[in-house]
């Protein structure tokens, strides 16, 4: 079984039921195809090197 890792990076103006929304979201996508998640880490808010547009 191959073993995969993945990072989504979400608007700071969410509210925490907003982020937590859209997470359930994508784990149930994940879920949906047949993906086991086996660790999940939240690493809140960061500052990235440069702005997204």
């Amino acid at each position: 079984m191959n073993n995969y890792e993945t990072v989504f990076i979400l608007t700071p103006v969410l509210s925490d039921a907003q982020v937590e929304e859209a997470v359930q979201k994508f784990e149930g996508l994940l879920k949906e195809k047949g993906c086991e998640i086996v660790a999940k880490e939240k690493w809140g808010l960061k500052k990235l090197a440069y702005p997204i547009q």
